[in-house]
């Protein structure tokens, strides 16, 4: 998205809060969001059981659109949000639904039908990227979130504790934490390979941010994928560590460089915050 098209979510949502007296309440009050939007909310349905019936405009029984999470409906005022998602992921994408409503330049599409896909938060254009980012400046409230990180250590410890108050996944606020952080930090988000053949592991990089501190300093790391065996953190997952501390050498630049590291295994994602020594002290 262009630097312009930012301003203009940034000014709808503050607005959205503001007016919706939802500013600076935590977690964010979705239910007013939606009411101050003039929506309302249909959670009950199981989306892969519903389409788009092309002669009415209407939303009925069917099943050719699989993996549907949430969709908009203009002419019925209308959110319709999957009920088996899990209650963090809906959260998100109520206001993804509401971020559609808001932005006054979306308003020739009748519909929005969001999937995995169009709730990519790595999606970079379009109006999928602003719906997106409409729900995480929403969710997270702007400029309230990196107020709250900056009385907080640079530890995972500190965004599972920014998950519980914005109401938002540990994924999503460690994301957040790192690339709005002025300090000099990185996310790995790992997955494992289980249909490896081998007798020991497979980790995969499934995602990788940086703050603008850490690649002012180091540029930007690259990862093997599957990675290397003798990486400490593959070590960790060897070990069936859930939750962990410590320390690794990574090669930049041609140097061998120590690196503090904090280890998170939720059974879905493997989370690796990365740190220079003592760069995670307040």
């Amino acid at each position: 998205m262009t630097e312009t098209k930012v301003n203009q979510i940034d000014r709808i949502v503050f607005t959205a809060l503001k007016d919706s007296k939802s500013l600076g309440v935590f977690p964010t009050p979705i239910d007013r969001l939606i009411k101050y939007a003039n929506l309302r909310e249909n959670n009950k349905v199981d989306l892969n059981q519903f389409s788009r019936n092309s002669n009415s405009k209407s939303i009925v029984a069917g099943t050719d659109l699989p993996n549907i999470r949430g969709v908009l409906d203009r002419e019925r005022k209308l959110i319709y949000i999957d009920s088996r998602l899990p209650d963090i992921k809906k959260r998100f994408v109520r206001l993804h639904e509401v971020g559609h409503e808001l932005c006054p330049w979306q308003g020739n599409f009748l519909k929005y039908l969001d999937d995995d896909d169009t709730l990519n938060p790595d999606i970079s254009s379009g109006f999928e990227a602003e719906a997106n980012y409409f729900a995480s400046a929403s969710l997270f409230q702007q400029d309230y979130f990196t107020e709250h990180m900056g009385t907080l250590p640079l530890k995972l410890k500190s965004a599972v504790a920014l998950a519980k108050m914005f109401g938002a996944s540990i994924h999503a606020s460690l994301r957040r934490m790192v690339e709005t952080n002025d300090k000099r930090c990185a996310l790995l988000i790992l997955t494992v390979d289980r249909e490896s053949t081998f007798w020991l592991p497979r980790l995969g990089v499934k995602n990788y941010f940086q703050s603008k501190a850490f690649t002012t300093e180091f540029g930007t790391v690259k990862w093997s994928s599957p990675l290397e065996l003798d990486i400490e953190f593959v070590r960790d997952y060897i070990s069936k560590r859930k939750f962990f501390t410590s320390t690794l050498f990574q090669k930049i630049g041609g140097k061998d460089l120590q690196f503090g590291y904090d280890y998170f295994d939720n059974k879905y994602n493997i989370f690796i915050l990365l740190y220079p020594i003592g760069e995670n002290k307040l």
